[in-house]
């Protein structure tokens, strides 16, 4: 998997340099998507909720469970609960502090043995801890606001409130998928009106799954490219991006991305729910997609598709890749945390579920953290 995703990601970095127009009839401006950070899509998991994933295929089932080798994603090598060079116990624990707290610890003491095991407890122990949800939230809500391409103080609201959530319902896998009642628009980080309204097109909005879910940055569209399509009313909105990306250098990119931008039809520009589009056409919100690593998918609506991709590895990976950044940073670490760690804490917290608690202790656990 590890081999075949970096494969797939230079590919896609290839394809992005020469893709075309994002032109969208329906807005009349080019549509671009905000590249997130991070790397990685094959699935591990039954989709969430009771949504059921459409005939196309499940993305690829891990088939991990807790206390089974780390490898359920991606291939790693094992590492030892100990090892000789790890720092003393008082200063894993100050950063895990600054990490999970967001302030330095008061505890000075070094009378127990650094392991990996005892810092991924703590790390738990303190994100249960009575001082612990108002600090991990507003780290989560920097995370949500920089995954959203937000920048804050406008979007702090936004961050906060899924913050809360996340924090009450203890995993981010519910709060990816929206279910199947998609008026409830409010229930799901993808159906959130503030995103959606951000990224009003089709292909916006699939650039910025495609940056934010993938971490496959999306390039912007190239000068002069992209002209806009006169209005016809007896085509469907989707209809009429389509015709407008349908050339091979546009369609190297809009193949990837549009189908996540087709599901969300149920949504107009500024994150409504709806049952028409503009023309008073019937819409449709089911497609096909192929993931970065070559599985195919097949969804209804986002109702479906979203839960596909929540459970997947690649969702995962990139889940890890843009948090583990923050805590490195939060916890002032003088080293990253390497793309190999990257790849356990996506086996970890896939596994989980992609619970918090799996987070911080997956995190905890790094090289960064412990020597």
């Amino acid at each position: 998997m590890k081999a075949l995703w970096g494969t797939a990601r230079a590919a896609l970095a290839v394809l992005a340099v020469s893709c075309a127009g994002k032109y969208e009839a329906s807005s009349g401006a080019a549509a671009t998507g905000t590249p997130a950070t991070g790397g990685a899509l094959a699935s591990g998991g039954a989709a969430l909720g009771g949504a059921s994933a459409a005939s196309g295929g499940q993305l690829g089932s891990s088939g991990g469970s807790a206390g089974v080798a780390d490898d359920s994603c991606f291939s790693v090598s094992p590492l030892p609960d100990a090892e000789p060079d790890f720092a003393r116990p008082s200063v894993v624990r100050d950063r895990l502090s600054r990490f999970v707290l967001g302030e330095p610890s008061s505890d000075l003491s070094d009378d127990l043995q650094t392991t990996r095991t005892w810092a991924s407890t703590l790390a738990v122990e303190l994100l249960e801890s009575s001082d612990a949800p108002p600090a991990f939230q507003a780290l989560f809500a920097a995370w949500y606001d920089a995954w959203r391409a937000s920048p804050p103080p406008a979007a702090a609201d936004f961050g906060l409130r899924w913050a809360h959530a996340l924090s009450l319902r203890g995993s981010l896998l519910p709060l990816l998928s929206p279910g199947s009642a998609l008026e409830s628009r409010e229930n799901s980080l993808l159906t959130d009106p503030a995103l959606l309204a951000k990224f009003s097109t089709i292909s916006a909005r699939g650039a910025w799954a495609t940056s934010a879910l993938l971490c496959v940055p999306f390039p912007s569209t190239p000068p002069g490219e992209g002209a806009p399509l006169p209005p016809q009313t007896a085509l469907t909105n989707r209809e009429l991006v389509a015709r407008s990306v349908a050339s091979p250098a546009c369609m190297a990119c809009h193949a990837l991305t549009d189908p996540y931008g087709d599901s969300l039809e149920n949504f107009d520009a500024l994150g409504n729910y709806r049952t028409i589009d503009n023309n008073g056409l019937a819409l449709d919100t089911s497609g096909s997609m192929i993931t970065p690593t070559g599985t195919a998918v097949a969804f209804s609506s986002i109702g479906d598709l979203a839960p596909q991709l929540a459970t997947s590895c690649e969702v995962a990976h990139c889940i890890a890749a843009t948090l583990a950044a923050q805590a490195a940073s939060r916890a002032e670490l003088t080293h990253p945390v390497s793309d190999e760690d990257v790849n356990r804490i996506a086996n970890a917290i896939q596994r989980a579920s992609l619970s918090s608690a799996s987070i911080v202790g997956a995190i905890a656990a790094t090289p960064a953290f412990l020597h």
